[in-house]
């Protein structure tokens, strides 16, 4: 990867760790603290260990104390980001298990969780 395409995320114990430059980030506040969960979605780059043209996207979560990192595949740029999305969803529960800890993060929810709901009627343009 050329320096030029790196970011360097500063971890809680010190430490450097070189990431895709961070397509997507957003913060969210932790209850009943001034600490915030960032989390980062990276570019789609090619999967180095594909023998095809699959994709991978870098994510990441943080917060005081935890830090997990890892990529989402695809078989293109917009199936590892929508993967990729879904899996910071999962991970983001996870932390708030793990830690105790609750954010406020109003997940967005997938097509299978609104099999019951209804979309309103969006007219034709005239």
């Amino acid at each position: 990867m050329s320096e030029g395409r790196q970011s360097i995320i500063k971890i809680t114990n010190g430490k450097k760790i070189p990431m895709c430059k961070a397509m997507i980030t957003a913060k969210y506040p932790i209850t009943g603290t001034k600490d915030f969960l960032e989390v980062a979605l990276g570019q789609p780059e090619h999967d180095p260990l594909s023998e095809y043209n699959d994709q991978r996207c870098e994510c990441k979560i943080s917060a005081p104390g935890f830090e997990k990192k890892f990529f989402s595949y695809g078989v293109d740029e917009i199936q590892c980001v929508w993967l990729g999305l879904r899996k910071l969803r999962i991970e983001i529960s996870i932390f708030e298990k793990e830690t105790q800890m609750k954010c406020d993060y109003c997940y967005f929810q997938d097509f299978e969780d609104l099999k019951n709901s209804t979309f309103p009627e969006i007219p034709d343009p005239v």
